[in-house]
């Protein structure tokens, strides 16, 4: 579990009135369960991609605590993997190579590469099939479609077997119905390994279809304004999205967002 309890950040500036700290987010608070699927939305530039940080751990809050596990100590912290909206592969390095990065650097795994890197190779062509694209392990980067790159992104963001996933816009670069599938691939991807997920977005379908719990940041500086439960049965069909009660969920929320900032447009 992790809890934001009054978190506030703000970055360094320099300013007539003394203060010293653009303010982003304020007084943030959220209860994140362990094993859940959360989303973050809200309208552009109101700290959703600061707050990611904070959870990962890259900044610190100016006022507030983070707390992992019921604990805010140094080593509390959970194993943590990130993919974001560019999947940001090293295009000198194979799909495979891409995929098993993260065991070279993440310090519970490099020291045991050499010894369990056959283990780790079939570990990582275990997630490239599960995600359609075993065959592809040997090609390079640039011979993958967006999305396909997108599913390689994910397969190295789990490779180290984390027990918290941040998601940034991860498919905010695809057409619909290339991001429409891949939203079946990462909820069979959760449903399999039951990570906790963090994920912020823009689309709101994207975010009812996916979550568990929604939390709706608004204002300036951002602070949460709603949190909305969705309570769809799993795994979730993409059919959902045509149901009245699905189109009603994601006019609710275009709404509290609407309410909180006029001029988001989604």
């Amino acid at each position: 579990m992790i809890e934001l309890r009054g978190v506030s950040f703000g970055y360094p500036v320099r300013r007539n009135d003394g203060k010293d700290h653009q303010l982003v987010l304020d007084d943030v608070s959220m209860r994140i369960d362990a094993g859940s699927f959360v989303s973050v939305v809200g309208p552009s530039g109101c700290g959703k991609t600061t707050l990611l940080k904070l959870i990962a751990g890259l900044l610190r809050p100016l006022k507030g605590e983070i707390v992992y596990g019921g604990s805010n100590g140094p080593d509390s912290r959970p194993l943590i993997g990130m993919a974001f909206q560019n999947a940001v592969l090293l295009p000198w390095r194979t799909v495979l190579e891409n995929v098993i990065f993260p065991l070279e650097v993440v310090k519970r795994w490099r020291s045991e590469l050499r010894r369990r890197r056959h283990e780790f190779v079939e570990r990582a062509l275990a997630l490239l099939r599960s995600v359609g694209l075993e065959e592809y392990a040997h090609r390079m980067p640039w011979e993958l479609s967006g999305g396909m790159q997108q599913r390689v992104s994910l397969c190295r963001a789990l490779i180290h077997e984390p027990d918290v996933l941040l998601l940034d816009e991860p498919f905010g670069a695809l057409d619909m119905l290339t991001r429409e599938e891949l939203w079946s691939v990462l909820q069979d991807l959760w449903i399999e390994r039951r990570c906790t997920v963090v994920m912020v977005t823009h689309d709101l379908r994207e975010a009812v279809f996916l979550s568990d719990t929604i939390y709706v940041l608004g204002g300036r500086p951002a602070t949460v304004i709603g949190c909305v439960t969705v309570s769809y049965p799993r795994p979730r069909p993409l059919d959902v999205c045509y149901r009245d009660d699905f189109v009603r969920a994601t006019r609710d929320l275009r709404d509290l967002l609407e309410r909180s900032s006029p001029k988001v447009v989604t």
